[in-house]
């Protein structure tokens, strides 16, 4: 009898412990995270609205996006802009061509488009220096897939991209190139990210309801619906757009119920060990974290930080300089030192800003 006491006890606490160290791989942190203080930096106005802007918007989002050096790129109609601490703004307006830049990654690598007035969009990429004179953009040739058919959409650390392709009747293909260029596609789904581990990450249909699903170059995918054993909460209506960690796990939304009524639950999925962790984040719609998972987004069309997976917290609320006139309306990025970009309405115009943390 002791014996069987002993041994089942000796089982719970493996099992325990085991859990509790998946647990603390997907917080990254063994003490719980504590928001800094911030700065608010403007970044000027935009003609874009909140839907251009917002970080799920398809195939592009023109939202604000920084790296890890603090360079951060934005779009305020027919020019764009880069921003660094060092030397402040580099304007990019190209005469005739609307310029729009849609990715960065942390080797200063920023993706972008040229739309010109006859309608046939010129793709770039622009390696920038580090506080000196910016170099030319270089244009890709994509051969005979050229003009508006392809929409980039990020750029990792190892020079791979994924995108869209238009189809006819306005549908839509997901495509990706390696460090060469060559394009693959998939047959089904949206690619939304790629992590530095050259793991794609998109939303897939399974049946009357869409999931994020995992794939990678050499073909292989994982749908979150096709798995019995990772125990999803019945009841799902639907899925949001899922955002990629850095570690192969997955944060994103579900509409489901709370007290009988219509609600907006926050998930953590990990394929590798097939985990599936409901959290309730008060229907925060997620754009974005780091790897520390501190996830930014908004509430309620207010822009939130959340640390812990616990209550989010209003950026107003950690400002420490004056946020009088602003409404800050969706936090799109943030980068591994806490660096946050998002937009908001400043004085009645639509404006970007960014804080910068002070403790």
């Amino acid at each position: 009898m002791k014996a069987g006491f002993f041994s089942r006890t000796i089982i719970f606490c493996v099992l325990f412990f085991s859990f509790a160290g998946l647990e603390a791989r997907y917080l990254t942190n063994s003490a719980p995270l504590v928001l800094p203080k911030y700065k608010l930096i403007n970044l000027g106005s935009t003609v874009h609205d909140k839907r251009v802007l917002n970080a799920h918007c398809w195939p592009l989002s023109l939202g604000p996006k920084i790296n890890n050096s603090g360079q951060v790129i934005g779009n305020r109609g027919c020019s764009s802009f880069l921003w660094k601490k060092c030397s402040g703004f580099f304007d990019i307006d190209n005469p005739g061509c609307i310029t729009s830049l849609v990715s960065i990654n942390n080797n200063s690598a920023i993706i972008g488009r040229h739309m010109g007035c006859d309608g046939v969009a010129k793709w770039f990429s622009w390696n920038l220096s580090s506080c000196g004179k910016e170099p030319a953009p270089a244009y890709f040739d994509f051969g005979c897939i050229q003009g508006e058919e392809i929409f980039l959409r990020q750029i990792n650390d190892n020079g791979y991209l994924i995108g869209a392709q238009r189809l006819k009747g306005n549908s839509y293909r997901s495509v990706y190139f390696d460090r060469k260029k060559n394009m693959k596609a998939l047959s089904s789904g949206v690619l939304l990210g790629i992590n530095n581990y050259n793991t794609m990450m998109g939303s897939e249909s399974c049946g009357k309801t869409t999931g994020p699903f995992l794939s990678n170059f050499n073909g292989s995918i994982s749908i979150i619906g096709d798995d019995c054993t990772v125990s999803k909460p019945s009841g799902i209506y639907k899925f949001g757009y899922p955002i990629l960690t850095q570690d192969n796990a997955v944060y994103g939304t579900f509409r489901g119920k709370k007290e009988g009524k219509p609600y907006l639950f926050a998930y953590l999925w990990n394929d590798e060990d097939q985990i599936f962790r409901t959290l309730d984040l008060k229907e925060m719609q997620i754009s974005s974290l780091n790897r520390s998972h501190i996830l930014v987004g908004s509430q309620s069309g207010e822009a939130v930080v959340c640390v812990n997976h616990g209550k989010p917290e209003k950026l107003p609320d950690m400002i420490v300089n004056s946020t009088r006139g602003w409404k800050f309306l969706e936090a799109t990025d943030i980068n591994d030192t806490g660096q946050i970009v998002g937009y908001g309405m400043y004085k009645g115009n639509m404006t970007l800003f960014m804080l910068d943390p002070v403790d």
